[in-house]
């Protein structure tokens, strides 16, 4: 699970305690550097994957599960006459794009 909202900085572990202890789970994760916590268990990783999100200090946080390879991206800034072809050669270096869909 990767945390990172900049207005919330800096997490610490005791941050995250609260909210996995309502979910259960407390015991069954450990902190890895600053910005990561682990499941040790696959029941919490379920648990925490179930719920979406947490709460830590006031503030959303995320749940990401690292085997999960899909992003999906809006680009609003994309001028109407670059086609798919442009922004899937732009967005190669970081995997493969499986589609691409125009709000023309």
């Amino acid at each position: 699970m990767t945390t990172n909202h900049i207005a919330g900085r800096p997490f610490g572990i005791n941050d995250f305690r609260k909210p996995l202890k309502e979910l259960g789970i407390v015991q069954q994760v450990s902190a890895q550097e600053r910005t990561n916590v682990a499941c040790l268990a696959d029941e919490a990783k379920k648990a925490l994957l179930d719920a979406g999100g947490l709460s830590v200090k006031d503030r959303p946080c995320l749940v990401v599960d690292p085997l999960w390879q899909e992003v999906r991206l809006k680009l609003p800034w994309v001028a109407f006459d670059v086609n798919a072809d442009t922004i899937r050669c732009a967005f190669q270096d970081h995997g493969e794009v499986g589609e691409v869909i125009s709000d023309k």
